[in-house]
């Protein structure tokens, strides 16, 4: 599991969801991230979006399966190189 702190003052919206959406589709495992205690589906744009992410929300990425660690980081990087 990888931590990211958002960055951007507009939060997470839907580029950078789109971003992650389309990332995380092309791993074959599973992938969630993570705020609080909730669980949010990182396949989905529409989950994403839900997670209603601000600036200086803490996000964890967790995945299942092959890969896992590498999908993590790079998911990881998108969300602390997001700017806008």
């Amino acid at each position: 599991m990888q931590e990211a702190i958002v960055k951007s003052k507009n939060g997470i919206h839907a580029r950078p969801a789109s971003m992650i959406a389309s990332l995380a589709n092309q791993y074959s495992g599973e992938i969630a991230l993570i705020k609080g205690e909730k669980s949010y589906n990182a396949k989905s744009i529409m989950s994403i979006m839900s997670m209603g992410l601000q600036e200086n929300d803490l996000v964890k990425v967790e995945a299942k399966g092959d890969g896992a660690e590498a999908i993590e980081l790079e998911i990881q990087k998108i969300i602390n190189d997001i700017q806008e």
